[in-house]
């Protein structure tokens, strides 16, 4: 499997691993798992946030997808990413969607950030994101890209 099919993958199981609980919850908790409220938004991104910081930075350098599918998360350096680049990195990665999701046609503003990003991830050699670009990582296998360091 490729990296990239990998890292689309990963994040698909990491949306399950935070997504299914949080609704068990919510079901528990309410008695309903899907009705919005902001109590439900501010819980969601606390947890998907910490989900992603948390274990970036932790030393597995990777979320449970990425750590299925062999992934890890490294600095351009090769070095495990700390806290200031996990908290950017993941900040970059789904703020805006959060953002734009409020604005007037949200949606379509959602569908043109997440085209960019696609396209941005694409086109690079080494499939870093904006993400990536601006927290200075890089996602690649259980070693450190040899060339990490001209991945910047």
């Amino acid at each position: 499997m490729s990296l990239l099919s990998s890292r689309y993958l990963a994040r698909f199981v990491d949306s399950l691993v935070i997504s299914l609980p949080l609704l068990a919850a919510f079901k528990l908790v309410t008695g309903s798992a899907t009705a919005p409220t902001l109590g439900k938004f501010a819980v969601t991104c606390v947890v998907w946030f910490s989900y992603g910081i948390c274990l970036e930075a932790s030393p597995w350098q990777a979320t449970v997808g990425k750590r299925l599918l062999h992934l890890r998360v490294y600095t351009c350096s090769g070095r495990r990413p700390g806290l200031r680049e996990a908290t950017g990195r993941n900040l970059a990665k789904d703020a805006p969607f959060l953002i734009l999701a409020f604005l007037p046609k949200g949606l379509l503003l959602c569908s043109a950030w997440l085209i960019i990003q696609v396209l941005v991830v694409h086109f690079s050699r080494t499939y870093r994101g904006l993400h990536d670009r601006y927290s200075e990582t890089v996602v690649a296998g259980d070693t450190p890209p040899s060339d990490a360091g001209a991945a910047k």
